[in-house]
């Protein structure tokens, strides 16, 4: 046979197989396309974790400092605090609150009196903890006269899965 002769005859027969295989073709490469991607192959992205407390009131008489606790498994935090002063009495009175967690803590300060009865203080710290720990907020009063009442004190830690994901440097 010639080889005009086979292309003629069988023609119409390798059409339909190039068809066939073209679609074939087109079915295995959608098919790999839309199959998952396993779990090992996939980028590993974690959200954030949220601890969180709260004390809505705590009164505070003379020099006895008050604290509240908030337990924290081990990882890397940012964390914030705030809490409101009220003034209970006519002396003018400071109020020093101290945000803490293992050796790094934050200070804040503030005078309340009878006409700036009341005063918000915040707080920010970062740490990485190795082991579980406790993160505080300890308020206390500069007289022994001093009557005040602590609002709303909140402690909100997050937690990123990575401790690299921390940078915390001194600003100029």
């Amino acid at each position: 046979m010639s080889r005009k002769t086979i292309s003629r005859k069988t023609l119409p027969a390798v059409a339909a197989l190039l068809a066939a295989g073209a679609l074939a073709s087109a079915a295995v490469a959608s098919s790999v396309a839309a199959a998952p991607v396993p779990a090992a192959a996939a980028a590993v992205v974690s959200a954030p974790e949220v601890f969180a407390g709260f004390n809505n009131s705590k009164s505070m008489v003379g020099l006895a400092a008050r604290t509240i606790t908030l337990a924290a498994p081990i990882g890397t935090y940012a964390i914030t605090a705030k809490t409101s002063v009220l003034n209970n009495n006519a002396s003018t009175v400071d109020v020093k609150c101290r945000l803490q967690m293992g050796a790094n803590f934050d200070e804040s300060q503030a005078t309340v009196s009878t006409s700036i009865r009341r005063q918000s203080l915040a707080l920010q710290v970062t740490n990485v903890a190795n082991t579980p720990t406790n993160i505080t907020l300890t308020c206390n009063n500069n007289i022994a006269g001093g009557n005040t009442t602590l609002t709303f004190m909140k402690i909100t830690a997050l937690r990123v899965q990575d401790p690299a994901h921390l940078h915390n440097v001194q600003l100029p």
